[in-house]
């Protein structure tokens, strides 16, 4: 640091600290997933974690700190963790030993808030008539069912092209949200779960995300491609199959998926 920065520093009241550690959340992760990081990383109690990104008084706090991003949807009586999707996935320095939650996702909504203000960020949304909730609550559906090998932007232009006619999302990871566990395949007995996140019985968006999404999945939200198709399906190699018809996906079901389970 030479002169001139030590001033400056000495004039703003900052003082240079080290980075103590960093914490990397991976994209597409959910809260519980992120709970389980922070408690193997720097002990922070996982329950502890969980019970604050819920807690009321502290969500109307960050609402007051960051009301360009986080809003009273969070607290629908319908959303299950009022800050999923909001963490945004990344590395994050530290510079004390012993962060509380609430300092960790201040930390985290504060990544978030700059993001969201980034003028392509709110043209996209302009554009597109999404407020912030909505538009992590999209991203997270298309981070979620993303592959290695897919294009997000087509899977967006299913979503819109579902909304658009009225067809309901009936995209998987919404149901395993419902559930609240993995499981390897989602079965027809799982997709009656009595859940407000259950887009196979509910139209449009589910009351709020089901993971933190990262940028390309917001850049997909914002940006889907201009297609026809109404179906797609992941095949077990990670390949994402695109279609227009009902017919043509079931028969691309058949081969992949039945096939498959026949073998």
């Amino acid at each position: 640091m030479n002169l001139d920065e030590i001033i400056g520093f000495l004039k703003e009241g900052k003082v240079e600290q080290d980075v103590l550690f960093t914490i990397t959340i991976p994209e597409g992760r959910q809260l519980e997933q992120i709970a389980i990081i922070l408690e193997n990383r720097i002990g922070l109690k996982e329950e502890d974690f969980l019970k604050t990104v819920n807690d009321k008084a502290f969500i109307e706090s960050m609402i007051k700190k960051y009301p360009n991003v986080v809003t009273e949807e969070v607290l629908d009586e319908d959303v299950k963790y009022a800050l999923e999707g909001y963490l945004f996935p990344a590395t994050y320095p530290f510079y004390v030993e012993n962060p509380t939650a609430e300092d960790v996702i201040d930390v985290m909504l504060q990544k978030t808030s700059e993001v969201l203000a980034d003028d392509e960020v709110r043209i996209g949304m302009a554009n597109r008539d999404l407020t912030p909730h909505q538009l992590l609550t999209l991203a997270s559906l298309i981070e979620a069912e993303a592959t290695v090998q897919t294009d997000r932007e087509s899977i967006a232009s299913v979503f819109y092209n579902r909304m658009d006619v009225g067809m309901p999302l009936q995209t998987d990871p919404t149901v395993l949200y419902a559930l609240g566990e993995h499981k390897e395949r989602t079965l027809y007995e799982h997709l009656e779960v009595d859940s407000p996140y259950n887009t196979y019985k509910h139209q449009g968006l589910p009351p709020g995300p089901i993971a933190n999404a990262g940028v390309s999945s917001l850049q997909a939200a914002m940006h889907p491609a201009e297609t026809e198709y109404y179906y797609f399906l992941a095949t077990p190699d990670g390949e994402v199959l695109f279609n227009e018809t009902l017919e043509q996906h079931n028969n691309d079901k058949n081969q992949h998926i039945t096939n498959q389970d026949n073998s």
